[in-house]
């Protein structure tokens, strides 16, 4: 079956897409939709909600120093602590080479929010 992969004028004067065009369109629609619902499951599952979060008023040795997290629930029952470092930052001559021990810290380390995240390349 030979489809024509044009936009051509119809003879209602409207631009009609041919078949295989029409479907390219769509899923990649469908694809971005889905980014978007993503990003923002994303975005609740990390966002807290209003008046349950407390911070730990002691905080908790760990290897590398100490840090500081957040109490979540309604029963207080749950400590959460974001972004403790698990290897050192690829920078420098650790670019592109196997993940080194992270380095220990001075005082008291704030585990509130996740690190920023690493740049990816779109598609």
């Amino acid at each position: 079956m030979n489809y024509d992969t044009s936009i051509v004028p119809s003879e209602a004067g409207t631009l009609t897409m041919s078949h295989p065009k029409l479907l390219l369109v769509i899923a990649l629609l469908v694809i971005q939709v889905s980014r978007v619902q993503a990003e923002e499951a994303g975005k609740a599952d990390q966002a807290p909600a209003v008046g349950v979060l407390k911070v730990v008023a002691k905080p908790v040795r760990t290897d590398l120093g100490l840090v500081r997290g957040l109490v979540i629930g309604d029963a207080d029952d749950v400590q959460l602590y974001r972004g403790i470092p698990y290897a050192a930052p690829p920078v420098g001559s650790l670019r592109w080479r196997p993940p080194q021990p992270a380095h220990e810290w001075q005082g008291v380390r704030e585990c509130f929010d996740f690190a920023p995240v690493a740049p990816q390349k779109s598609n």
